[in-house]
């Protein structure tokens, strides 16, 4: 009994849970890396060529702890149908925050990118440390406390808002799509 008492501890700090006292959906944490998803944007009734669209999902990251972080995450997107999509590495610049040399207190935000089927929905973000650690040094290097950080969080993104447009000045036509996230399936 006594041995678990600690282990349940440490499990309790590690589930992210906000004011209410329910686990919030959108965020989770490696460790001292807190990581949110924060917005969905889908150009599926943009104007594309083929049946896959464009969609990004927004995050922000966090450095909660005391010690330099340098991770970097690979990114899938769960979807309806039991559809995968793995981040989208064609686009002309990754978009995903910089975690390298984050130092403590310091955030990033960022996006992953996605060419998904139409007709399709956005369902879980899944994040996975793409060294195995969030350290800067070697795997094996890290604090003691670093060993009950998972390898993999997975974020609610079904409910994500849409990123805010600027308001369009009256007699002007809409600002065009971002440079650079429609992509174009031959």
């Amino acid at each position: 009994m006594r041995r678990t008492l600690p282990v349940s501890v440490l499990l309790l700090f590690a589930i992210p849970v906000s004011l209410s006292g329910e686990k919030d959906k959108h965020s989770g944490k490696f460790g001292d890396l807190h990581v949110t998803a924060t917005q969905l944007e889908s150009f599926e009734s943009a104007s594309h060529r083929g049946d896959h669209h464009h969609v990004a999902v927004f995050v922000r990251v966090e450095n909660a702890g005391k010690g330099v972080i340098c991770a970097s995450f690979t990114a899938t997107l769960r979807t309806s149908f039991d559809l995968e999509y793995h981040s989208d590495w064609v686009m002309p610049l990754p978009k995903w925050p910089k975690m390298d040399e984050m130092l403590p207190g310091e955030s990033a935000e960022g996006s992953y990118d996605f060419n998904v089927k139409d007709g399709v929905k956005p369902l879980e973000l899944v994040l996975k440390l793409f060294r195995g650690t969030i350290r800067c040094g070697a795997k094996g290097t890290e604090p003691l406390r670093d060993a009950f950080v998972p390898a993999e969080i997975r974020l609610d993104v079904h409910d994500l808002p849409e990123p805010k447009k600027p308001p369009t000045p009256p007699g002007q036509p809409p600002p065009p799509l971002r440079q650079g996230t429609a992509s174009a399936v031959p």
